[in-house]
């Protein structure tokens, strides 16, 4: 079960990282990444270091919590700043949902594509 939070967390900040650069046939390349937004964001990277050094040195499934988490977190953070860039994917349907909500694009590949990487470690 931790196992699987810890697939979750870390497969969505993966999906967002790949969002934030740029997935050609999804998101348009958002060009280069301001260096002030990246050095705001590696520190909390390296907060997985810490995590999964906790688990190790405990030995405690719980603690599998801890890297997830911080992938999350991450990855919500990046989600902020593609929302706050405006960018929106190359192919939404011309539903009423997706003008209301620019980020739900993005936020079904991220969060299904997790759940689907996540859910295949129960199988």
């Amino acid at each position: 079960m931790f196992g699987t939070a810890l697939i979750f967390g870390m497969a969505f900040l993966i999906l967002t990282l790949q969002l934030w650069i740029g997935f050609p046939p999804l998101y348009r390349r958002f060009g280069r990444i301001a260096e002030a937004e990246l050095r705001r964001l590696i520190p909390h990277f390296f907060l997985i270091f810490p995590a999964m050094a906790a688990f190790m040195a405990f030995n405690r499934q719980m603690l599998l919590i801890l890297p997830a988490a911080v992938g999350l977190w991450c990855g919500l953070r990046i989600r902020r700043l593609i929302a706050a860039e405006g960018a929106a994917p190359r192919f939404v349907p011309a539903w009423p949902i997706f003008a209301l909500y620019p980020m739900l694009a993005f936020d079904l590949w991220t969060l299904c594509g997790a759940t689907a990487f996540a859910g295949l470690t129960l199988l």
